[in-house]
Parts: C-alpha cells; structure tokens; sequence
C-alpha cells in the first residue's frame, strides 16, 4: 500500500519554513503579509517541512525557489492550526514540501476608481477579511536570515525556540536592515 499526503500527519510542534527574498520585508512591521497570501483565486502557499528537509536541504530549495533568497519565515504547525489555517503533506513537488491552506480561495482586490487624487480605491469586505487573516498568518512566522552566497545554511539554529504563538512580539532574531547602508 502506497501512503499518500492524507496519511502523513504533521505534528502541531513541527517547524515549518516559508523562503523568503528582501522584498519579503517590510520597515515597521516586520513580514509583510503579501509573503504568505496565495495567488489570487487560490487557497494554499508552499512550506517546507524542516524535520524532513533539514536545513541544508530546506536552503538549497530555498535557492531554487526564490532567487534572491534572503532566509526563512518559521513558525510552528500548531500556531498556524491555532488561526483556522491548516497544513498537509504535499510530497508530489518534492519530498519535505507541505501546504499551508488559508481554508478560503483569496479574493480579488475589486479596484475601483479612486474618489480623488490620493484616496484609496474601496476593497470589498471579503477582501478586508482576507487581509487580516493573512497579516495574522505572518504575525505568527519568525525570521530567520541567512544569504545566497553558500549554498549550506549558515542562519541561526532553525530549531531554536523563540515563543509557541506570535513569535514575532519575543522573536530574538532581528528583522534585517531596510535602511540603505552608508
């Protein structure tokens, strides 16, 4: 008998990786949602699972994946089960690929016109929604940097724990500089 991704159950501590480039970052809030909000009409996001990867393996996908590589987004399978989001085991892209699945398809952003010059277009309350979930998903990641130039990790102990929920308020791994250096 062949096991297939439902019978692979991913344990509520098991860590789960997001690769990231800089453009990933935002100044003030740390991840921006926009890393973790699917294509639009489409529900889940591709996660790497460490536990089956490592992390030598996770980067070199990594690689592969985001061409300006600039680390991992790290979160815990059960903060994400925490927020109505679920994750599977998706082994038929690679073996250590999962899915986190936002349970909802993301909306269009419905681009009205602008009222007047400088105000925003109205988004639908659909939309609205989406966004704060997907903002919630991010709030739950920890950054973890690393670079492109070697293709082994070189970033801090992806097993380290940093909080179980909303590790970005006790993370002790620092966001990366988006001030342009001297």
């Amino acid at each position: 008998m062949t096991s297939t991704s439902a019978d692979v159950v991913i344990s509520d501590d098991e860590i789960l990786l997001r690769a990231l480039e800089e453009r990933d970052f935002g100044t003030l809030a740390g991840l921006k949602w926009q890393a973790f909000a699917p294509p639009s009409g489409k529900s889940a996001i591709s996660i790497m699972r460490l536990q089956v990867l490592g992390p030598d393996a996770a980067k070199a996908k990594g690689l592969q994946i985001k061409p300006k590589f600039a680390g991992f987004a790290r979160a815990r399978a059960g903060s994400i089960r925490l927020v109505h989001a679920h994750v599977t085991d998706e082994p038929d892209d690679f073996v250590g690929h999962a899915h986190l699945d936002h349970g909802f398809p993301r909306p269009p952003r419905e681009e009205a016109p602008p009222l007047a010059p400088g105000e925003p277009s109205e988004v639908s309350p659909e939309y609205l929604r989406a966004l704060k979930h997907f903002k919630t998903i991010a709030g739950l990641f920890c950054y973890f940097a690393d670079t492109a130039e070697k293709t082994a990790w070189t970033g801090a102990d992806l097993e380290e724990v940093c909080a179980s929920v909303a590790a970005h308020k006790t993370c002790i791994h620092p966001m990366p500089s988006t001030e342009p250096s001297a």
